[in-house]
């Protein structure tokens, strides 16, 4: 005969105190519907281990020994992005006998490395690190009243249809951003409509839709139409002193021409290191863009466009002052990852 589900503890206990209070195993196994056997067999048990606990059982035996567990553990950590089914191949084809990619997931999740999808970061060469690390020490000492003397901008792409595509890394908790887990990003160009913006800590200046390819004279048009009026409208005709500009290294911000032009208009630039778009705070409000455009669907680019300034003039002020007041921290990340990959 099948076996059946065992009593649950309550149900034990209760057992054991209508035993005491002296009624026969036949009432007793009316009152907790269960076999005359059962009751038997639950009052012998606790007379011998005083418990109604289940024994310790021994469970069946593990295919892989310690060892064994140790190479997948090893093999796993050398490359994040081996998929189970490759480990098991691997150590199949090393031992001389079949291990499933079930038993491989099991043991990595037992020493904690699970399949998460890999975040996507812009790739750092040591140049790019040691830069880094150079600019957070320089502006480690900075306070929020001098990151709010400074207007943020980037460009950014915002797509109709299309998603990223996924790949899997195993990690421990805590690993997110290891240099090992993260799929790094490449610049390129696409997307269906960009836009360039800029913002400071008092909240957000000019919107500007670009069409085509970015070059040195399309960007100081975009300078002299949203970048100028940003300014007066952030911070007033008369109060300039000390405001600087940030923006990236894109071949078109520092072309000879557009470098001509911030010193006719007396714009002070902020240095800024290659591949930081995570010491940028723009980028994460454009994060909350897209979270916002994603809610609606749009019939064309035009369409697009529209619901972009909408969207983009309705972001607060506190919005944009949190992102800014977040550069300290941004900062400590970067100098404890020695310039290498940080959460943000």
């Amino acid at each position: 005969m099948a076996k059946t589900n065992e009593l649950s503890i309550e149900k034990r206990a209760k057992i054991q105190v209508l035993h005491e209070q002296g009624k026969s195993q036949v009432d007793i196994a009316k009152t907790v519907k269960c076999s005359r056997r059962c009751v038997q067999y639950t009052i012998q048990r606790f007379s011998q281990t005083s418990s109604h606990k289940d024994r310790p059982r021994s469970g069946r035996k593990r295919i892989t020994t310690d060892r064994e567990d140790r190479i997948l553990t090893r093999e796993s950590l050398k490359n994040r992005k081996k998929t189970s089914l490759v480990l098991a191949a691997e150590l199949s084809e090393q031992i001389n006998r079949p291990i499933s990619t079930r038993t491989v997931r099991r043991r990595l999740q037992e020493v904690g490395l699970n399949g998460r999808k890999a975040r996507k970061k812009p790739w750092l060469s040591d140049k790019n690190k040691k830069a880094r690390y150079k600019w957070a020490l320089k502006y480690k000492s900075f306070t929020e009243e001098d990151w709010s003397n400074i207007v943020w901008s980037d460009e950014s792409n915002f797509e109709i249809f299309g998603t990223p595509g996924v790949t899997f890394v195993r990690r421990r908790v805590g690993e997110e951003f290891n240099q090992e887990c993260v799929v790094p990003t490449l610049k390129h160009g696409g997307g269906s409509v960009m836009v360039w913006g800029c913002m400071s800590a008092s909240g957000v200046g000019e919107m500007f839709v670009c069409e085509g390819r970015m070059d040195a004279t399309k960007y100081i048009n975009v300078l002299e139409n949203a970048l100028l009026p940003s300014f007066t409208a952030l911070y007033g005709d008369t109060n300039m002193n000390g405001v600087k500009f940030q923006q990236d290294n894109a071949p078109c911000h520092k072309a000879a021409r557009t470098m001509a032009w911030f010193r006719e208009n007396c714009i002070e630039l902020l240095d800024w290191p290659a591949q930081s778009p995570d010491l940028n705070p723009i980028e994460h409000l454009w994060g909350l863009l897209k979270r916002k455009i994603r809610r609606h669907t749009f019939k064309n680019k035009e369409d697009l466009k529209r619901r972009l300034r909408e969207e983009w003039n309705a972001l607060t002020y506190e919005e944009c002052n949190k992102l800014v007041r977040s550069l300290p921290k941004r900062i400590s990340a970067v100098i404890k990852a020695k310039g290498g990959t940080t959460k943000y």
